[in-house]
């Protein structure tokens, strides 16, 4: 089994230069979970998590103490919280190179990217269990 088998193909993605609250709409609206972010020539940038932007959400944490802390925030782009690591997988990775990077990084999802770095899925790993459970029913 490779990570074409069980990626999300074609992942909604953003700019890295989107904003905070760009992204926070999109986990609340859409309920996704990660994000992978592009660059300039529309390459893998890295991957942002609902959960690297909680603290900033001001609708989990309404009121005014907040707000004024946060908002300023809001429209900040997130290449800031992009690590300087690129973690992704290839197509043709086998799924057991996928589940060391999501072990090893210690990450909910990973990216798939192609040779020229054009983001063509994503596998969390709910997928991956997924998978497995499928393949020992």
């Amino acid at each position: 089994m490779f990570a074409r088998d069980v990626m999300t193909r074609a992942p909604y993605t953003l700019p890295a230069t989107a904003s905070v609250r760009e992204a926070l709409a999109i986990f609340n609206e859409r309920g996704f979970r990660h994000i992978p972010l592009l660059d300039e020539q529309g390459a893998l940038a890295g991957l942002v998590s609902e959960r690297d932007l909680r603290p900033m959400d001001p609708t989990r944490f309404p009121g005014s103490l907040h707000a004024a802390v946060v908002t300023p925030l809001l429209d900040r782009p997130l290449d800031p919280f992009i690590s300087d690591a690129v973690v992704f997988v290839s197509p043709d990775d086998p799924l057991t190179a996928v589940i060391d990077q999501l072990v090893n990084h210690r990450l909910g999802a990973v990216p798939v990217a192609d040779a020229a770095g054009q983001v063509v899925g994503i596998i969390s790993y709910i997928d991956v269990l997924s998978a497995l459970r499928a393949k020992t029913a």
